[in-house]
């Protein structure tokens, strides 16, 4: 990576590299949030399929729970769900190799800025390079293809003609989940589409700044393939809607 020489170029410089390193932290600090509510949403499934296999037992004491909450199959659990686990799976992989790229970016991931106008640490490497090496834009296709069509076409008329909100609270009560589960269920299963929306956002504004940091030609961008994953995942759920 080459810096430029003159002294407005370095601010610059210094600009991007502090803005990258903001993007950085914000991906890292929010998967740890969204792989949390993708949890939950696991949480739920798990209820769901308990409560089932409940019932089918006939179970006396849930009689009246049985009564209040709509009848529902394991084929309207894996419709809800989809491969929910799958990407979570894939998301702590994921998150894992943020946290190990910034702690091998230790120098720049702190918040104090290095003063010592002699010592101007760099990045030692490429994130979007670490992430296509590591195979994730293929995971990533492959996984989130599969849960956002399916949520599209089916995950939201279950959820519609199950009228989930009228028995959430239920399941909740009776198995003595935590409060910590404070959104409704349909919060939780969307979170896996606004999240790459997400990630468009924030690889992009990457890809700019990384652009300022590093201006030798004839290098692969790296960026621009990890940024074309995501825009052919969105363009390709957009287009089946």
């Amino acid at each position: 990576m080459s810096k430029p020489f003159d002294e407005e170029n370095y601010e610059n410089y210094k600009i991007s590299q502090k803005r990258i390193i903001r993007i950085i932290k914000e991906i890292e600090s929010t998967e740890i949030s969204y792989i949390k509510h993708l949890e939950y949403g696991i949480t739920f499934k798990n209820l769901m399929i308990q409560h089932l296999n409940e019932k089918k037992k006939k179970n006396k004491k849930h009689r009246k729970l049985n009564k209040e909450i709509k009848n529902f199959t394991i084929e309207d659990i894996n419709a809800i769900f989809s491969n929910i686990e799958d990407i979570v799976e894939v998301n702590r992989e994921y998150y894992n190799l943020l946290k190990e790229y910034c702690d091998n970016e230790s120098v720049l991931m702190e918040e104090e800025e290095n003063n010592d106008e002699n010592d101007n640490p760099e990045f030692k490497g490429d994130l979007c390079q670490i992430l296509i090496e590591n195979g994730f834009p293929e995971k990533f296709k492959e996984l989130y293809e599969t849960y956002i069509c399916n949520y599209e076409t089916n995950t939201v008329k279950t959820l519609m003609e199950l009228k989930v909100k009228n028995w959430e609270d239920l399941l909740y009560r009776k198995y003595n989940v935590s409060n910590e589960l404070v959104l409704t269920l349909e919060s939780y299963l969307i979170c896996p589409v606004s999240r790459l929306h997400r990630y468009m956002l924030l690889f992009k504004e990457y890809n700019e700044n990384w652009g300022n940091l590093n201006n030798e030609n004839g290098k692969e961008n790296y960026n621009l393939i990890f940024l074309g994953i995501l825009d052919y995942i969105i363009n390709y759920i957009s287009n089946k809607r």
